[in-house]
């Protein structure tokens, strides 16, 4: 019995272990030699070729860090914000694909690499709920717009009168209009697989569960609804390749479609896509509180496509599933 017992205790230090080392060695999704130090409080980030301020507005680059309090912005005058800035007069409000594209969603406290911006949370206001406003719209909700969240990474939207934070963007149009992904961006395979070109990413048209036929995705008797666990696990031979996988949460994330609802996607090129969330590979670092441990790996992120919102769920929650495989790069 006491053999058992200390066992059992050998165990639950090794299993605490492996989780802790999981969340020590998270592999990030905005890496520092994703950008380009441009030397002058600006980066450009490679993957998109877009140009970010280090600083929020209100603050001041000192040549190494961020100063001041961060100013919060409604969403005409965030609209309306121009600036001149390391030589530039085009700075503009992002949209919530671009915004995106720079959250760092394995930090544990705030979603963005601190490297490259800089950032003191009491700076901010509120630092727990400030939100990087974007400039893209919400199609069900009028007086809405999209927004970011400086501490989880999650979206959601919020009222155009309300005050938020705000982050200036330049250049670097090789991301399109967030609120539509149009079907030329896509390659038809002819095989139930679609090729985004931009990000040289394989989709499988249908969600699991689901068959590809007469150029339409039909339900199984069953419909395909996994844990995370399940759905990290499922593999697939489709379309003469056996690479399937779970995509990660920025790659799931740049097929939403912001301007369409019920579901937020390209129906043309995703067929019958359930109203409902998707599983995403990545798993969450948030600082759960009370009730869990920093870095808890109980949750993981999705991606609802019935909106849109990006958000974290507890892992033993039930959600559809699409696969993805890397090709060579279109771009």
């Amino acid at each position: 019995m006491l053999m058992n017992i200390k066992h059992t205790r050998y165990f639950i230090i090794l299993l605490f272990l492996l989780l802790y080392l999981q969340v020590i060695f998270a592999t990030p999704t905005s890496p520092t030699s994703d950008f380009i130090d441009n030397k002058d409080g600006t980066v450009t980030h490679k993957t998109t070729e877009l140009t970010w301020m280090r600083c929020a507005m209100g603050q001041q680059w000192t040549g190494s860090t961020c100063q001041g309090k961060a100013s919060t912005y409604t969403y005409s005058y965030a609209l309306a914000l121009t600036s001149t800035f390391a030589g530039h007069t085009d700075w503009r409000l992002p949209n919530i694909a671009e915004l995106q594209t720079i959250v760092e969603y394995a930090n544990s406290e705030l979603a963005l690499n601190k490297t490259i911006f800089p950032t003191n949370l009491s700076d901010f206001p509120d630092p727990v709920h400030s939100v990087f406003r974007s400039a893209s719209p919400v199609v069900d909700y009028a007086d809405n717009a999209w927004y970011v969240s400086l501490y989880h990474g999650s979206n959601g939207y919020g009222g155009n009168n309300v005050g938020f934070v705000v982050r200036l963007v330049r250049s670097g149009q090789s991301l399109p209009n967030d609120l539509t992904t149009p079907y030329d961006d896509f390659i038809d395979n002819q095989d139930g697989t679609v090729t985004h070109k931009r990000t040289g990413l394989m989709w499988q048209r249908c969600s699991v569960g689901q068959i590809w036929t007469d150029s339409n995705c039909k339900w199984k008797i069953i419909a395909g609804k996994y844990t995370y666990d399940q759905a990290l696990a499922l593999t697939d031979n489709f379309a003469n390749h056996k690479d399937w996988r779970l995509p990660n949460v920025q790659e799931l994330a740049s097929i939403v479609e912001y301007g369409s609802s019920n579901p937020a996607i390209n129906s043309t090129l995703f067929p019958n896509t359930p109203r409902s969330s998707f599983w995403t590979s990545s798993p969450s670092y948030l600082l759960l509180g009370k009730d869990f441990p920093k870095g808890h790996l109980a949750f993981a992120w999705n991606v609802d496509f019935r909106n849109g919102l990006i958000n974290t769920s507890i892992r033993s929650n039930l959600f559809e599933v699409r696969l993805v495989r890397n090709t060579v790069s279109h771009k």
